[in-house]
């Protein structure tokens, strides 16, 4: 693999990009010395906003900021781009760039973000707002360019964080536009410093500094005026006139020729600047336009030269639309403006070019291990088998480095029909939706993958047979045990003549367990262990967590303890600490502490059991861990926390096809010790708090339309203990108002 400097190899999958963790260089312009002191003053407030169109001069603006000498708060920086609309790539991304300016912060959450499953990002987000309230001094984050960004989940927990932001933390945001962060509250709060596209435009001062000063082009005072005008004020447009005048005699009449919206000036301006290239520069700018971000050896690859280096080099003395990203000057991007105008260029001029570089880019993206990369060029570039086949060799690793996003992001460039031709991209799509917990996408990509043109189960056997194995599988953890039975034993003999026999005999074990039929459960997971040889982690992990879950309820508890040290043993070893498969051996664990009576502890990991388990799908195992909890709880003393895991507990159950026998029976135990009540009006079951004697003869006279005083006087007792009657009933029946009530207690048929 190529040694790619500005690479960190802090995770296998998605290597960090160390350039997007610094600051962009800042070249020879204009200070800006009010708007430097507006930051200064204003950073102190939770979030500081600098937002307006392209080429406004925002990331420059923030960048000298950071450099001022003024500013002694230490600043860390992330750029962002439209591959990190991953809320996991996002926060790693965000958690990397803190830990420049705060050494070590933020491990218990990085460690959450590279694992699956649903729901991460909340708990990285409470671990990461908790661990940076204890940290020494303050700090600040920008997060260039943040209107790449357009993931909701994102959104949302930007919002929570700024929400909760501890005051060890600022946030600065540079942005084409005012992102969906709740900014209207934060303004109405005065907790919001901004600067808006007016407070950007340059002032007349400030072009006249740039055009003479900077540049010298010694323009007199009724040339800036008219340009600062054509301009309005706009840095990349004064910038790109300074490119285009160079010497030029005709200055006034060249100003005179251009105006207009911001894209018909880049494109007038613009197009001149490229004009004036000599040929092997133009081209050299027109071919690597179309890389997001470049170094020499890339740009040799891409243009077919040996002078990328001399060639960046003398641009970069000439162009400050050429920016660089790391302080030695080996990463560059175009400014986003110039890249854009670079691209369209391309297109018009030599479009038949197009694929052909992009192939490039990707070939080289793929010998130095950047994988992401090396598939959106490739994707660009037409390779669509290609593609496909490092998709198929990438999406799980991926998946379980908690990047879902980035995965469905290759997914969604290929063309559908193309997707849905390969039973194997299909059967991806399936298994990546079981892995996160994605329980409404599961089936029915097993079923688009069986129906793939290119999948044929007769000659595929190997496809074929994880096409059943994964459809057994989600079953199981959709909550139909007979289903999930059925479909594994069609790989019998469970002999190891195949890598799902292991997966297999799993599922067997599963249904056999929630059955109740205990001594057939312990044999298939003894059988999914040796046929396993711990090849798949998960499958292992899961199936030693079962075998403790069992021999705690045959009261084993050497078994149980030695099961989960093996569960663990494994966690260990493979770094599985955050995965959702985790749950079973914690709720072992659990309930092995709570045999001890070492209560606090043994609720310590129930509580982490249901946190796991509420990250993945698997329905009657999360309902089996919260009856467990509750069961705890109850006896704490707790017993509405434990009410409301309960009635969870059954709601679970209720969209569960066939869960078994045992968490039902567990279910229904615990609400018989809570006086829970199941109703069954119509075709569905509720569960309500059962109402006590009393409560049912005020519910009665509810419908009369008497007053509370006048229930009393027909039952004897005060008005006051009517009100209190009437306060639990409102309550055990989830109603607001007398009239709620009434008809809550209609449907549930209790009136």
């Amino acid at each position: 693999m190529k040694s790619t400097a500005g690479v960190a190899a802090t995770d296998p999958v998605a290597p960090l990009l160390k350039t997007k963790l610094q600051a962009p260089g800042c070249p020879p312009l204009v200070v800006r010395e009010d708007l430097i002191e507006a930051l200064s003053e204003g950073v102190s407030l939770p979030l500081t906003l600098v937002y307006g169109p392209a080429g406004s001069g925002k990331s420059m603006l923030v960048a000298q900021w950071r450099a001022s000498s003024r500013e002694e708060l230490p600043v860390a920086w992330l750029s962002l781009d439209a591959d990190d609309n991953d809320p996991a790539r996002f926060w790693i991304y965000f958690i990397e760039a803190l830990r420049s300016v705060l050494p070590g912060c933020g491990e218990p959450a990085l460690a959450m973000l590279r694992a699956p499953g649903m729901a991460l990002v909340d708990g990285a987000l409470l671990e990461l707002i908790n661990e940076l309230v204890d940290v020494a001094g303050q700090s600040a984050l920008v997060l260039d360019d943040y209107h790449a960004i357009d993931d909701e989940q994102i959104h949302e927990g930007m919002t929570s964080l700024l929400e909760h932001l501890p005051n060890t933390l600022r946030i600065v945001i540079t942005s084409r536009v005012e992102p969906p962060l709740g900014i209207g509250t934060l303004r109405a709060r005065g907790q919001l410093n901004e600067i808006d596209p007016a407070r950007l435009r340059f002032s007349r001062s400030d072009a006249e500094s740039l055009l003479n000063d900077v540049h010298g082009l010694g323009l007199p005072a009724e040339v800036v005026e008219r340009l600062h005008e054509r301009t309005e004020g706009w840095a990349a447009g004064l910038y790109l006139a300074v490119l285009s005048m160079r010497g030029r005699d005709d200055v006034s009449t060249f100003i005179e020729s251009f105006a207009g919206s911001d894209r018909r000036v880049v494109d007038y301006l613009g197009a001149q600047v490229l004009a004036e290239q000599p040929d092997e520069e133009r081209a050299f700018l027109l071919h690597t336009g179309l890389l997001d971000r470049f170094c020499a050896p890339l740009c040799d690859a891409v243009t077919g030269s040996r002078d990328g280096r001399e060639t960046l080099d003398r641009i970069e003395r000439s162009n400050y639309f050429l920016i660089p990203l790391d302080p030695s000057h080996d990463w560059y991007r175009y400014h986003h403006l110039f890249g854009e105008l670079l691209r369209h260029e391309l297109e018009r001029t030599a479009p038949e070019s197009v694929a052909d570089l992009h192939r490039r880019a990707g070939r080289w993206f793929l010998d130095a291990g950047l994988v992401s990369d090396a598939i959106g060029h490739l994707t660009a570039a037409g390779e669509l088998e290609e593609v496909s086949e490092l998709i198929l060799t990438n999406w799980l690793p991926f998946t379980n480095a908690g990047q879902r996003a980035t995965v469905a992001r290759w997914l969604e460039a290929l063309p559908q029909d193309h997707v849905l031709s390969d039973g194997r991209l299909c059967l991806a799509q399936a298994r990546t939706a079981l892995t996160v917990g994605n329980r409404s996408e599961i089936l029915p990509w097993l079923d688009l993958a069986e129906k793939a043109p290119r999948y044929n189960p007769d000659s595929d056997a190997w496809l074929g047979e994880q096409v059943i194995v994964f459809r057994a599988t989600a079953w199981e953890l959709l909550g139909h045990m007979r289903k999930s039975e059925e479909l594994a034993r069609r790989l019998a003999p469970l002999d190891g003549s195949s890598f799902w026999h292991a997966l297999a005999a799993y599922n067997l074990g599963a249904a056999a367990h929630w059955l109740e039929d205990d001594a057939e459960a312990v044999k298939l997971f003894d059988t999914a262990l040796a046929l396993n040889r711990d090849r798949v982690a998960m499958i292992s992990l899961a199936a030693l967590g079962q075998l403790a879950l069992i021999a705690a309820d045959c009261a084993d508890w050497h078994a149980c303890a030695t099961h989960i040290e093996a569960a663990f043993d494994l966690v260990r070893a493979r770094g599985l600490e955050e995965y959702w498969e985790c749950s079973q051996a914690h709720a072992a664990r659990g309930r092995l502490l709570h045999h001890g009576r070492r209560l606090s502890e043994a609720r310590s990991e129930l509580e982490r059991a249901a946190a796991l388990a509420r990250r993945g799908v698997r329905l009657v195992e999360l309902a089996y861990v919260l009856v467990t909890l509750a069961e705890l709880l109850r006896e704490l003393g707790d017993r509405r926390a434990a009410r409301g895991l309960v009635l969870e507990a059954r709601e679970l159950l209720a969209s569960a096809p066939e869960p078994g026998t045992r968490v039902p029976r567990l279910v229904g135990q615990a609400e018989g010790r809570l006086r829970l009540v199941l109703h069954a009006p119509g075709a569905r079951s509720v569960v309500t708090e059962e109402l006590t004697a009393r409560e049912q003869a005020v519910l009665v006279l509810l419908p009369s339309g008497l007053s509370a005083r006048e229930i009393g006087s027909e039952l004897g007792i005060s008005h006051e203990t009517i009100k209190t009657h009437t306060k639990s009933i409102y309550r055990k029946l989830g109603a607001s108002s007398r009239r709620d009530a009434v008809a809550r207690a209609r449907e549930l048929e209790l009136l």
